[in-house]
């Protein structure tokens, strides 16, 4: 497992280290967020994908187990069927530990007819024993039936869809340790402490430990990295050390303790026993991995804000663009929660750009049909210049005023003939080019307008290709 990890994170630097090597530079904060936000992405869609495919076929296939069971008794009832699935979905959905009281009781079974064994196989009571025997003698072929659907059950083993949900849970931590791993390797390379040439992965490790460690002989832990450099670069509203914690620590569980709650779990979970196995609900994996996406985009924005002087709007450029990525997939939950962290934390030096960022918020909300909040954050997206005090207009670092900030804000507003107006002035004035037509997700609002299609017309008629 430990190899697995080091193939991964070596995986992810040769590919940058490639960019850097091609580009003569090193590694930057944008190459580092762009890369870590690609493969949460990624972990997402493979997580709806294992339920849509491979977690809908084994419901279907118990719900045929289901159905042909209790079609051998005169009881035999198909709304019941459904009802157990539900239930057992459910447990699914949401249970983060194994409870087989709790499996017998969805399938409408009384734990006490079962009898419990310590390697945990279940055994029906002789009551049911007895009354299998004797339904054999009068029902052979029924009896017959119920053991080889039973049997085919049981051959079945494990669903698939949990046990693939561990291994996103390991891929997902992993990615968020090598996150900060390649986060402290800029910060240091970048006070020339660590060369920047500098991308073997034990190297790296060797030399960030003795920086932030300065203990010989300790290995590099996750929880240092973290810790070196959330002091350093702090974060608030919704991030958490401990529910962190509690991610890899049940990581911990599931790799290395036989998947059974131990005292160190149970410091960061009250919710469990020790001895409780635990399990990966789709709601746990769901949330696990957004959470991790959100602190790991948020703590190199952080860092980048604060450690690298080059230009800032191209910080803000990167978050728009996975903004855009977010809406599209139809993500808004999750995009409006990183885009509030985001506000809440990042200090942007451009209006313009923090005012992209809420127009982007704004695009969520009006998606999702909350009107009411959606007219609150517009009503703080700035509509006209700002006026300049006569003789402090060098100390007021105002950047050029754009017209597609209230155009935005006013197409989201319901006014789109005003809208339209306002993107026309942009256009004229070159803030608005051909290529921004399909690459900001706001210009969808205007599709379907004659007048929005001349404009489109006019933009591709500049375009030259080279």
């Amino acid at each position: 497992m430990a190899r697995l990890k080091v193939l991964q994170r070596r995986k992810v630097i040769f590919v940058l280290d490639y960019n850097r090597r091609m580009t003569g530079k090193p590694i930057s904060f944008s190459d580092i967020l762009k890369s870590f936000d690609s493969s949460m992405q990624a972990l997402f869609d493979l997580y709806l994908s294992i339920q849509d495919s491979m977690g809908n076929k084994e419901w279907g296939e118990l719900s045929e187990y289901y159905n042909e069971i209790f079609y051998l008794f005169p009881q035999y009832d198909q709304d019941e069927v459904q009802a157990i699935l539900d239930r057992l979905i459910q447990i699914d959905v949401e249970d983060e530990t194994l409870d087989y009281k709790k499996i017998w009781e969805a399938i409408k079974i009384d734990p006490n007819d079962i009898l419990r064994f310590e390697n945990e196989r279940e055994l029906f009571v002789k009551d049911i024993h007895d009354t299998f025997r004797e339904m054999a003698i009068r029902e052979p072929e029924t009896v017959n039936k119920f053991f080889r659907a039973y049997l085919r059950m049981q051959r079945a083993g494990s669903f698939r869809s949990e046990l693939s949900r561990h291994g996103l849970l390991l891929t997902a931590t992993s990615q968020f340790e090598l996150l900060l791993l390649q986060l402290l390797q800029r910060y240091f390379s970048g006070q020339g402490v660590i060369p920047n040439e500098d991308s073997n992965i034990d190297s790296m490790e060797k030399r960030t430990s003795d920086k932030i460690v300065k203990t010989e002989g300790r290995g590099l832990k996750v929880f240092d990295m973290l810790d070196f450099i959330s002091k350093k670069f702090t974060l608030s509203n919704g991030y958490s050390r401990d529910v962190l914690k509690e991610i890899f620590e049940r990581r911990n569980v599931l790799t290395h303790r036989g998947g059974r709650a131990d005292l160190i779990y149970r410091d960061y979970n009250k919710r469990v026993k020790v001895g409780d196995r635990l399990r990966i609900s789709q709601n746990y994996i769901k949330s696990t991995l957004e959470y991790l996406h959100t602190w790991g985009i948020l703590l190199s924005m952080r860092m980048w804000e604060n450690v690298d002087d080059s230009d800032q709007k191209q910080l803000g450029r990167v978050i728009s663009e996975i903004a855009m990525q977010l809406i599209r997939k139809g993500r808004l939950d999750f995009c409006v929660n990183l885009l509030k962290c985001v506000h809440e934390n990042i200090h942007f030096a451009s209006h313009n750009t923090k005012d992209i960022l809420m127009i982007n918020y704004a695009i969520c909300l009006d998606r999702m049909g909350n009107e009411k909040e959606k007219l609150k954050i517009l009503d703080g997206v700035r509509q006209t210049p700002r006026q300049i005090i006569p003789g402090l207009k060098k100390f007021s670092n105002q950047e050029p005023f754009s017209n597609v900030i209230p155009m935005a804000a006013n197409v989201l507003k319901g006014k789109k003939e005003y809208a339209l107006e306002l993107l026309e002035r942009a256009v004229n004035a070159g803030e608005v080019t051909f290529l921004d037509l399909d690459h900001w997700v706001i210009f969808e609002y205007f599709a379907k307008e004659p007048s929005f299609e001349r404009i489109r017309e006019q933009l591709e008629s500049k375009v030259k290709i080279v």
